[in-house]
Formats: structure tokens, C-alpha cells, sequence
């Protein structure tokens, strides 16, 4: 797990270049995606590009009322327009979007994924944008300076995702230590 100190972060010069490389690619991918033989969609000019994406992660992915919202659905839906098709988004709890996919339950995922060793033996990624882990306090609470300073808190984190997996490595080296494992939460 790593903390993204605000210095390190992308700076707004280099955002549209960024976003331009990120919509390149996704088009590529979703170029790609469409001219497969897959159950989800035919990949013809007015057919569906179907979307599995977890819809409960702002502010990449969300509903706003039943409308699908966030950057994951507004690129998506950008790329589509562009591939003169529609986008049908299933909405699909983060653990199970790879599974949905290779059961070609949807066409491509778009659900800021992590890209790890582990996953890109099941499938095919192409970066679109760059993330890191951060943790939230509260501005009164204890200061946390690295990882072991979580060994006997509790810790809210995203079911499947990397950050649950590092936590739990982490536990382990906790009680190891002699303190009280990191009580991470999905």
C-alpha cells in the first residue's frame, strides 16, 4: 500500500495529455473489444457495447439516480458515441468483474482495476489512467506514518482489490511483531 502525497500527484499541465494518451488507448481497447466474437455484442455500428463496471466507486464509477455517472461511464460512453454504438453498463460488484468478463457476460471492464501480475494472466489491460492507496483519518485522530502504524485499527477497503490483499500481508507481520493484526474490513 502506498500514500500519494499531494506533491507527487499528476500536475493540471499534464492532465489533458494524459487524458488524450488515456482516451487513445481505451478507443483502442474498445475498438478492439467491439470487433470480437464475444455473446455480449456483435461490435456493429448501432449494436451495444456492454460495460461491467462497479458502479459504487466515486468518483470513477456511480450512479447519479439511475444513470450511470463518473469518469469509467463518461469515457466509455465518449469512445462509444464515437464507435456509433450504445453503451449498456451491468452493474457488477468489483470481485466479480473479471469473472464477468472471461464469461463474456460483458465486453470490456471499465472499474479503475488495478493492474497486477496476477490478473493480466486472465486478461488483457490497457492502462488508462494511474491511481494509488491512500488513507483517510479523521483531522483529530491519531497520525499514521506508514503501513504498521494500522496494526490493531480497523480499515475499510474494497472487497478483491489490492489494498485489502496488502493489508492482509501486513496483519500477519503485525501479530508477528506482537501487536494486534489489522482488522481490514471489505
Amino acid at each position: 500500500m502506498t500514500r500519494t502525497p499531494l506533491s507527487s500527484r499528476t500536475s493540471a499541465g499534464s492532465l489533458g495529455r494524459n487524458f488524450a494518451i488515456a482516451a487513445g488507448a481505451t478507443a483502442a481497447c474498445l475498438l478492439l473489444a467491439s470487433c470480437s466474437s464475444s455473446d455480449a455484442s456483435s461490435g456493429s455500428a448501432g449494436q451495444s457495447l456492454v460495460v461491467g463496471s462497479d458502479l459504487t466507486y466515486p468518483p470513477y464509477a456511480y450512479f447519479e439516480g439511475s444513470t450511470p455517472a463518473g469518469f469509467d461511464p463518461d469515457i466509455t460512453k465518449a469512445i462509444a458515441d464515437k464507435l456509433h454504438m450504445k453503451v449498456d453498463y451491468k452493474d457488477t460488484r468489483f470481485e466479480q468483474l473479471i469473472p464477468g468478463l472471461k464469461s463474456r457476460s460483458f465486453d470490456v471492464i471499465a472499474s479503475a482495476l488495478y493492474i497486477t501480475a496476477e490478473r493480466a494472466k486472465e486478461v488483457d489491460y490497457i492502462p488508462y489512467f494511474s491511481t494509488g492507496s491512500s488513507i483517510l483519518t479523521k483531522a483529530s485522530g491519531e497520525k499514521l506514518s506508514d503501513i504498521g502504524d494500522l496494526c490493531g485499527k480497523k480499515v475499510a477497503v474494497i472487497k478483491g482489490g489490492v489494498p485489502s490483499k496488502n493489508l492482509e500481508a501486513e496483519a500477519g507481520k503485525c501479530v508477528e511483531s506482537g501487536r494486534a493484526a489489522i482488522d481490514a474490513r471489505a
